[in-house]
Parts: C-alpha cells; structure tokens; sequence
C-alpha cells in the first residue's frame, strides 16, 4: 500500500512538472508573439528620438577616429596623440584605451553618448553577425540595426517571462510562478519597450536577473548565487549606470536569515562569515564585469589600475 502511494504520488509529481513545463512554455511563445509581432512598426522612418540616436551611435563605432573635443586645438591634440600612440593603425587604439578606441562613442563623433556600452556592443555583434551569415550589409548599417536591436530588446522582454516564473518558484511555488509569468507575458510597457532599440530591455533582464540571484541568496546563501548576482549587476551597470540601487539587494538578501538565528540564540558567526565572502565575491565580479563590459568609464589605456574619469562615460541622461 505505501509502496502504491509513493508510487502514484511520484506520478502525479512528475504530471504537474510537464503540465507546469507546457503551460510556461505556452507563455513563452504567446508572450514572444507579442513582442515580435510588429517590429517594423514605423515602416523604417525612425520615429522614436532615442532610438534614432542610438542606431546612429551604434552604426558608427569601429569606424575611423573622430574626436569630440570642444575646441579644434584639443581635437587636433586628441588625434595627434593618437596617430603617435597607433601609427600604423589610423591612431585606432585597443578596446581598454578610451582615448583611441574607435569603440568609445566619443571617439567617433558621438560626444552625447551618456548610456552604458553593453546594449551597444551586443546590438553591433549581432548586427554584424547576420551581415556574415545574410551577405546583406544592411543589418550592419543605419537603415538596418535599429531591425536587429528591437529584436535583441525583444528577445529579453521574453527571456524576462521566464526570469519571472524562477523568481516565483524561489520565493513561492509553481502556481504562484506561472500566474507572475503569466501576468508579465501580457504587460503592456514591457510589449512596448520590445519594440525599440534602446538600452531599457536588455538593462531590464539584467535587473530582473540580479532580482532572481538576490532571492536565492536569501532562500540558500550559496556563494555561486552571490557570483552571479555580481555578474549580472556588472551587466546591469554596463547598460545604465542608474540602476546602481540594485546593487543593495545582495547585501539585504542575507539579514532576514542572520537576524532570525540572532534572534533564536542560535550562533551567527558562521553565517556571518559565508555571507561576508559572498558579498565579497558579488561586489569583485560586479566591479569586473562593469569593468569589461563599459570600458570607456576609465580612462585606461590599460586594463588595470584605471583612473576613473571625472563623468563615467556611461552614466545616466
């Protein structure tokens, strides 16, 4: 008889893991429908001001070096040092070297670029990418990125759904999970910010990220939760620079745990000390990945010991 009801509780186990399975995929699919659906909404006219911009930007990086200094006399200097440093490359600089790098907006022409340098990146691989692989270099160009970026926005307001559900599962269960992932596949900001190329989406799955690592911090407090929490809010910052509150949730995650064995009498001095190396390894990656990932936030040219500059390159509008 027990031997039976194991076995059927097993059953019904794994018929609610399916059934759970289907149901977030079926959400995944209807919730990516929406977001896709539609892309080319302005028929290639461009009429979202930020997105315009930033296909300029990211249209334009790797090109020749242009300086935007404020006077003639600095720009001429800012060339000329170059041109020394790199000669026989155009004075175009390594990718840590914000003077020369041609991957630095700045060095470019676009001196307004305040944004983080991931979304730019990421939506300038992509685009290249499918040059490679279509022969078509439009993708590549102004009248084609901003196609490719609204997919890359897309494609993480619907790996968010996703996020969504782990989040629920974490701090919940599979019900409650699906009925977030279910509501979010359907919210109207995030359809809308899924069809445009800016920095908001993919800056939006790296907090939503840095949200599911923060709860499974709280719920386990294991020190590979801590590694990817800083990994994800080094993406985060790499993208906007004013999502920096995020990087509180790691170190409130572990408070409820330590303060209910305080209160309980039960020793802290262990939990403590896991925890201090968890932030200790959270806060390193973060500083690491933003490092990587916005470079031009320092003045380099090496990768370490920067000087940070005055105004990070990738701060807030």
């Amino acid at each position: 008889m027990t031997r039976a009801v194991r076995s059927w509780t097993a059953g019904s186990d794994r018929r609610n893991t399916v059934l759970t399975g289907v149901l977030l995929l079926l959400l995944l699919l209807a919730g990516g429908a929406l977001r896709y659906t539609g892309l080319n909404w302005d028929d290639f006219t461009f009429l979202h001001p930020d997105e315009r911009f930033l296909t300029d930007v990211v249209s334009s990086i790797g090109g020749g070096l242009r300086s935007t200094e404020a006077t003639e006399e600095l720009r001429s200097g800012h060339v000329a040092r170059c041109m020394e440093r790199y000669p026989e490359r155009g004075g175009t600089g390594p990718y840590f070297d914000t003077e020369c790098s041609t991957l630095n907006p700045h060095n470019v022409g676009k001196g307004l670029y305040v944004y983080g340098t991931l979304p730019l990146f990421l939506a300038r691989a992509a685009g290249d990418q499918l040059t490679q692989i279509t022969g078509d270099s439009s993708h590549s160009s102004f009248y084609g990125l901003h196609l490719v970026w609204r997919g890359l926005s897309a494609l993480a307001e619907t790996a968010i759904i996703l996020v969504v559900f782990l989040i629920g599962v974490t701090l919940l269960d599979r019900r409650a999970a699906l009925l977030a992932a279910g509501l979010y596949s359907v919210v109207v900001l995030s359809i809308q910010q899924a069809h445009f190329g800016t920095v908001d989406a993919i800056t939006n799955l790296c907090c939503a990220l840095g949200l599911l690592f923060a709860a499974r911090v709280w719920k386990a407090g294991r020190l590979s939760d801590h590694a990817l929490f800083g990994l994800v809010c080094g993406c985060a910052l790499a993208s906007r620079i004013n999502v920096a509150p995020l990087a509180g949730l790691v170190l409130l995650a572990p408070l409820p745990t330590l303060v209910g064995h305080w209160r309980s009498g039960h020793p802290t001095g262990d939990l403590a000390r896991k925890a201090g190396v968890g932030l200790v390894a959270a806060g390193l990656l973060t500083l690491l990945t933003f490092r990587v990932l916005n470079p031009y936030a320092f003045s380099g040219p090496g990768f370490f010991w920067p000087d940070a500059q005055s105004a990070l390159a990738g701060g807030p509008r």
